[in-house]
């Protein structure tokens, strides 16, 4: 996995724990 690839996902999971709040 790349860098971009991570933090792309990193991005992704973040919104996903900041709607669950």
């Amino acid at each position: 996995m790349t860098k971009e690839e991570y933090l792309a996902l990193a991005a992704s999971h973040y919104e996903d724990l900041e709607k669950l709040k």
